[in-house]
């Protein structure tokens, strides 16, 4: 199971639900969720000017579900 956070066109994080034998775990990958964009400005150039962007918000989004009461 995965859902994504989008904050703009430009950034968002991907997280993944991962369950296996030792019990479950999220995956945090930041991604450009616009597929428009990274056809228009090419994705490769673009991925790499915004991946500080993204290792961002991919840390927001971890410590945000770590904090949660929901995900204990």
């Amino acid at each position: 199971m995965s859902f994504v956070v989008k904050k703009s066109g430009w950034t968002g994080v991907i997280v993944r639900l991962k369950q296996d034998k030792n019990g479950t775990s999220f995956e945090y990958h930041a991604f450009i969720p616009s597929w428009i964009v990274v056809a228009l400005f090419g994705g490769l150039i673009l991925w790499v000017l915004l991946r500080p962007v993204g290792r961002r918000l991919e840390g927001e989004v971890h410590q945000l579900i770590d904090s949660a009461a929901e995900f204990k």
